[in-house]
């Protein structure tokens, strides 16, 4: 098997939103840096295992990360956050694809943040809080002493299966951020069930979206 992922990705000095094109992905923060006289990108987001490639968030992710954490950068190392790429988000009239935010540690509950989207229209951007006390097991599962962790045959046949149950976007969304960890060892250890559950999650994001303009 030849991983395709290895060849698609962007050759930039930043993490693009189509390095996230095959899940999404939870960040450590390590360092906030800023250029106050860049025109654009003024600020870089440094995190565990960045590779020289820093995040470095649009405007909309910048005033989420202050509407939801407060405006000391600071403060922001040490926490964490999982970002995703949205196909939607348009430039010029195409849609080309954009770094969202879906969970943030360090609230206790979910936060909507009303920004403007376009000229005399805003809308709520929904962060839901992101567990980072308990480290996950190889699968992504809560360590667990009396239950047997589960195999990884095991663990694509209960995502599979909350994949077919999620009803919305969001769903599917909060579903593929808990599992992140999970999905990233599968690509590793076990390509052709990571395939399997990538293109489940495709398929039913697909069924969802039709779902909602055909409503």
């Amino acid at each position: 098997m030849i991983d395709m992922t290895a060849f698609i990705a962007a050759r930039s000095d930043q993490l693009n939103a189509d390095d996230l094109i095959d899940a999404p992905r939870t960040i450590t923060l390590t360092k906030v840096t800023a250029q106050p006289d860049a025109a654009e990108q003024p600020v870089s987001v440094h995190y565990e295992g960045d590779n020289g490639k820093p995040f470095k968030p649009c405007k909309t992710v910048r005033r989420i990360m202050v509407g939801v954490w407060g405006k000391d950068a600071s403060k922001y190392v040490g926490r964490s956050m999982t970002l995703y790429r949205d196909p939607t988000v348009a430039f010029g009239g195409m849609q080309v694809g954009e770094i969202r935010v879906s969970h943030m540690s360090h609230i206790d509950s979910e936060k909507t943040v009303a920004l403007q989207v376009t000229r005399g229209r805003k809308a709520p951007f929904k962060i839901k809080p992101l567990k980072v006390d308990q480290q996950p097991d190889a699968f992504g599962l809560p360590p667990v002493e009396e239950k047997p962790k589960l195999s990884a045959e095991g663990w694509v046949e209960r995502y599979l299966s909350d994949v077919a149950d999620c009803s919305s976007i969001d769903d599917l969304m909060a579903l593929q951020a808990k599992s992140t960890n999970a999905l990233a060892k599968l690509k590793t250890d076990k390509p052709d069930l990571h395939d399997a559950a990538i293109e489940a999650g495709t398929k039913r994001a697909t069924e969802l979206q039709e779902g909602a303009f055909s409503e």
